[in-house]
């Protein structure tokens, strides 16, 4: 198989307003930076296992999936709970919450204990639609136990019985809902007494849980990330190569894009998380278009688009899924972009590898090199 320039899996490197990559034919590191852009700090969860903060600008490469770390890229988010660490500001009936009494997932002595046959609960001014309620939780004994999160006052659809372990994991719960404010918190249930360490409370407008918003007296907002812009014309073959991607969105309908061009349509090699549950896509140029209809977007799936005039196709984890034998050749591309060729359509979600072949692949190459 060709050499590939080689964006991700293991070979990620970050400092402020790039992402770098290993772009050498002899794996020899070159940088190669994108624009990487966020006007806010940002959490993430480092290859020790602990969550770090990321400074303004400066992309963040996690490990809670991964051993070889990947680009994690958020929307703007805001944490609702006005005091995220400190869970002794909850309202408390029939419960007690002790502050730092365990080490949390960031290292420090700042998790919060809560014991009690009740609950703890704060009301907070939500908006109507998707909203998703998530923290850190752990036994304080070891022991397995059973409690409730999310929105007690709207019963089984605002909150979720979850079990906590001697690990520390973080819970989530979404539900959507039509009120305008409504308490969130912490349950006992079953009968069963609370005896948990918590750390994180986080309440967000949104599907999907995002990274953790540390707030200390009010909301806090991360803003979105923005990852586009490396390379340059003689980085890229215009007539024929292969865009490799292994990667995941945070949720089935993403809308959202990782694209090769020149800055339009013409010359784009686009691969695509579609609006539409379970579809991916795959673009070439004006004409160039493959899809497949069978791959949950939120699954890590390994996808390529093999590009040049007249053999353009898609295969993912493994599968061919067709080949386009009319599409007019790609030319001018001189940028890799995490969104649509023209800006617009940022890709959401979590990219652990992103390889640029040169050179056509076969289709037993394209097969072994997206293998699941």
């Amino acid at each position: 198989m060709a050499n590939a320039l080689k964006f991700g899996n293991g070979n990620w490197a970050t400092k402020e307003d790039s992402v770098l990559a290993y772009n050498d034919e002899n794996n020899n590191f070159k940088p190669l930076p994108f624009d990487f852009t966020r006007a806010s700090t940002a959490t993430y969860v480092d290859s020790d296992g602990l969550i770090k903060n990321a400074g303004k600008g400066e992309a963040r490469i996690d490990y809670t999936d991964n051993t070889d770390g990947a680009l994690k890229l958020e929307p703007q988010r805001t944490n609702l709970i006005t005091y995220s660490d400190d869970l002794t500001t909850l309202t408390k009936t029939n419960t007690t919450i002790t502050a730092n009494q365990a080490v949390s997932p960031d290292g420090t002595l700042n998790a919060d204990e809560i014991i009690g046959t009740g609950f703890a609960r704060s009301t907070y001014a939500i908006n109507n639609g998707d909203i998703t309620v998530s923290c850190y939780v752990k036994s304080n004994d070891g022991s397995s136990k059973d409690f409730k999160m999310g929105a007690g006052s709207l019963g089984s659809i605002g909150n979720s019985t979850f079990t906590a372990t001697s690990e520390w994991q973080r819970f989530t719960h979404t539900f959507s809902t039509t009120a305008q404010s409504t308490d969130f918190g912490f349950f006992a249930t079953g009968g069963t007494s609370l005896g948990l360490y918590l750390f994180g409370f986080q309440l967000e407008q949104g599907s999907y849980p995002t990274s953790y918003i540390p707030t200390q007296g009010s909301t806090v907002t991360r803003l979105a990330d923005s990852c586009s812009g490396a390379g340059n014309s003689e980085v890229f073959n215009d007539s024929e190569g292969v865009l490799y991607v292994e990667a995941s969105s945070f949720v089935n309908g993403a809308d959202c894009r990782i694209t090769l061009s020149g800055g339009i349509l013409a010359n784009r090699v686009s691969i695509e998380f579609d609006a539409n549950p379970n579809t991916i896509k795959g673009f070439m140029g004006n004409n160039g278009f493959l899809q497949s209809t069978s791959y949950n977007q939120t699954n890590n799936l390994k996808i390529a688009l093999n590009y040049k005039a007249n053999d353009f196709k898609m295969f993912i984890n493994g599968v061919k899924i067709g080949t386009d034998i009319s599409a007019t050749a790609s030319t001018g591309i001189d940028r890799i972009d995490f969104s649509n060729y023209n800006g617009d359509v940022p890709f959401l979600g979590i990219c652990r590898d992103v390889r640029i072949y040169t050179t056509a692949l076969t289709d037993t190459e394209l097969a072994a090199l997206t293998q699941a």
